[in-house]
């Protein structure tokens, strides 16, 4: 496999050090500090006080490399002009029109000491190829948890290879070394290679969900990626021995030959009783909301609508908090139930029955016959979804991470105390959902010795879900318009009081939500196009939390006389959280990318051809800890990487670099999305007709697949032609 452009090389500054600024282009590396150069670019601005505590990493490819020659000065001044050109260009272009938000995090962050890869805190991954050829890494944006303290000690937890493991889950011991510590990080490293579907894994520690991931799809080469997670939130958990169990099905036949080979590592930190936050401190409990199987060796999660996801429980009345963490994902006819039809339309069209149910999903958590609270889920899309091409090398939103959602069931203390059957369901607001929905959860519990709680619900107010539809279908019934809208809203209050205070507690708990989706088809089905948003809040007395999901996709299937692929997504996720002693904690991020498939034509016997390329933007803020990445891929090679990391004064010299960026940021606008969306019916065509609407001489060039960094706009401008659309 041809390695990709260029891999970063990342350079940290000791305190109290200029910032690094480092540079490698193909084979030929080069590192130089703005010191070393004679002559700064004029836009170059990096001055006397930057930069303690931050890095910045750098990607050019070939395109630039070809600038690079004569003596190493000359050629480290040119690769400090070219990066900082490409760098301004490419942040324009690409930050700016991607308006900026801060949104929490519930990783910590990244420490100021980079490795070689540029990601910290976490073990090198072993980039050992197949045949002598360096496999393929696939990677998540993300903040990479930041060392809490002095790392004591690392086991391994599992080292296996899933083949077909369908029912045959990974089974082993959990067990926390003498050591004493504070903090725990997971690392999961994958390789993989051959054809295989993405699937989906659940860890468990005996009866507790504890981390929901996915696989990227593998290549005939080979692919490599790897995650860190921060696991602090369930050192309760980690301090005592548990049984392990590791579910993932995976099917392996003459066809699907990729395996799966895993190898999960726990670090232990030490952190100083100075940098330990009490009002940040773990839960003293986790009570499973679960299948409770662990003892079986079995995964203990709820297939929904199959199971009835029950669990009876009781708190101790120590308890003077309890949260719930869901774990919520749709499989098989519910994983992409973002773009299920409402029931009205779903037999619309004569030769295309559309997946039914409509496009709104609410997970809900009942405490006994009160509904505690709700979630309107992330739409995830997992490695293979909507268009392969769009995921590789960079794999979407929570795809290592599945999201889980945090629910205060501190104001139903009063109910859990006495005891209470705590359940998970999953509603459409029409008749029911299709299978699967997988679920599972824990109630994170703190306590305080020598309190005696008691109380009562002093206020409960639950609007039913509302759901409104307006459709039309055209008089030749290949054309369908819809628009839905789903909204909730709740709001609980108790007063709780404790033997060990004098003073009565008052705790609430309000959520309100709207999913607002439009759905376009053309061509009976074939051609699909989507808008959908999710606003909301989740206000708690001692959390807020306000959050933001949009979606956008077009996508084509077409089947005669060749069959193909096209699509186009832009998607974001941001989340705004405070609490109680006005901590505040921003993430924002946002993906667009555009991929497309043309089979082998039968006559010809020529194809097939595919490409992809994908664009993100990630900022993460908490405190004084701040964590920029943006990355381009093109073809299945990142081919730019701009990534940011450090406290307050690093931030403040990165800005000063991308000084449009900080204005965009600065404007804190959630993004208005718009792909322009064409009411044309596509034309079927063959890949000969597709090719010349690509403006491509040859046909292995469709869509620009062999071109280098600068094929994005030329591929996205040619997958909307094949979509049926003109530029924007």
């Amino acid at each position: 496999m041809e390695k990709a452009n260029a891999e970063p090389v990342a350079v940290a500054p000791a305190a109290g050090q200029r910032q690094n600024i480092c540079v490698r282009a193909g084979d030929d590396a080069a590192c130089a500090r703005p010191a070393d150069v004679s002559e700064k670019p004029a836009d170059f601005d990096l001055d006397d006080q930057d930069v303690a505590g931050g890095y910045v990493v750098v990607v050019v490819d070939h395109e630039d490399a070809r600038l690079l020659d004569g003596s190493r000065a000359s050629r480290r001044k040119m690769r400090m002009q070219a990066a900082v050109k490409r760098l301004h260009s490419s942040m324009r272009t690409f930050m700016v029109a991607f308006v900026m938000l801060l949104l929490l995090s519930y990783h910590a962050h990244r420490s100021a000491e980079p490795d070689d890869h540029g990601a910290v805190g976490a073990p090198e991954p072993d980039r050992a190829g197949t045949d002598g050829v360096e496999p393929l890494e696939v990677i998540q944006v993300y903040t990479p948890p930041r060392a809490p303290g002095e790392a004591v000690a690392e086991t391994e937890i599992m080292q296996h290879t899933f083949g077909f493991s369908y029912g045959r889950p990974f089974v082993g011991k959990y067990s926390p070394p003498d050591e004493k510590f504070t903090h725990v990080h997971w690392t999961l490293s994958t390789k993989s290679r051959g054809r295989q579907f993405d699937r989906l894994a659940l860890m468990f520690l005996d009866d507790h969900e504890v981390w929901r991931t996915s696989t990227a799809e593998p290549t005939d080469n080979g692919i490599h990626f790897q995650y860190t997670k921060d696991m602090t939130p369930y050192l309760a958990l980690l301090k005592k021995d548990r049984t392990f169990v590791f579910e993932m099905g995976n099917l392996v036949d003459d066809t699907y030959t990729g395996k799966f080979e895993m190898t999960l590592t726990a670090t232990y930190f030490l952190a100083k009783s100075k940098d330990l936050d009490e009002d940040a401190r773990p839960a003293d409990g986790v009570v499973a909301l679960s299948a409770r199987r662990g003892s079986q060796g079995k995964p203990s999660h709820f297939s929904l609508p199959q199971d009835r996801a029950m669990t009876p429980i009781k708190l101790e009345r120590d308890v003077v908090r309890a949260v719930a963490v869901i774990h919520a994902s749709g499989n098989a006819a519910e994983e992409f139930w973002y773009t299920n039809a409402v029931n009205e339309y779903k037999d619309a069209f004569q030769d295309t029955r559309l997946p039914g149910h409509g496009p709104h999903r609410e997970v809900q958590v009942w405490v006994g016959w009160k509904l505690a609270g709700v979630v309107f889920p992330y739409p995830v899309i997992f490695t293979g979804g909507i268009a392969p091409g769009l995921w590789r090398p960079i794999v979407g939103i929570g795809a290592y991470d599945v999201p889980s959602y945090e629910i205060d069931l501190t104001p139903f203390l009063p109910d859990l105390w006495a005891g209470a059957r705590v359940e998970l369901r999953v509603d459409s607001g029409q008749d029911a959902i299709d299978r699967d929905w997988i679920v599972s959860g824990n109630v994170l519990t703190w306590s305080r010795e020598g309190a005696v709680g008691s109380g009562h619900i002093t206020e409960y107010e639950v609007a039913p879900l509302r759901l409104t539809v307006n459709g039309t279908l055209g008089s030749d019934k290949t054309e369908l318009n819809v628009t839905s809208t789903a909204s909730r809203s709740l709001r609980v209050q108790s007063v709780l009081s404790f033997d060990d205070q004098e003073s009565f507690e008052q705790h609430s708990w309000e959520q309100n939500m709207t999913s607002t989706n439009r759905q376009w088809y053309r061509g009976s089905g074939q051609r699909q196009q989507i808008w959908a948003r999710t606003t909301g809040s989740d206000v708690g007395t001692l959390q807020t939390r306000v959050y933001d999901y949009p979606l956008e996709a077009d996508s084509l299937y077409e089947f005669q006389p060749v069959f193909r692929i096209a699509a186009e997504v832009a998607r974001g996720l941001s989340v705004q959280t405070s609490d109680d002693v006005d901590k505040q904690s921003d993430l924002w991020t946002h993906q667009s990318g555009h991929a497309y498939y043309i089979a082998q034509d039968p006559e010809t016997h020529k194809g097939p051809y595919g490409g992809g390329a994908t664009e993100q933007g990630y900022v993460d803020a908490a405190g004084e800890d701040y964590y920029w990445r943006t990355v381009r891929a093109s073809n299945g090679r990142i081919v730019r990487d701009l990534e940011i990391g450090g406290d307050e004064t690093g931030l403040k010299a990165a800005q000063r670099m991308v000084d449009p960026v900080v204005r965009a940021v600065a404007t804190f606008d959630v993004p208005e999305f718009s792909l322009d969306v064409s009411k044309h019916v596509p034309a079927s065509a063959d890949v000969a007709a597709a090719t010349a609407r690509s403006g491509d001489a040859e046909l292995p060039l469709v869509c620009g697949a062999a071109a280098g960094a600068a094929s994005y706009d030329a591929q996205a401008a040619c997958v909307r032609r094949i979509l049926g659309r003109g530029p924007r």
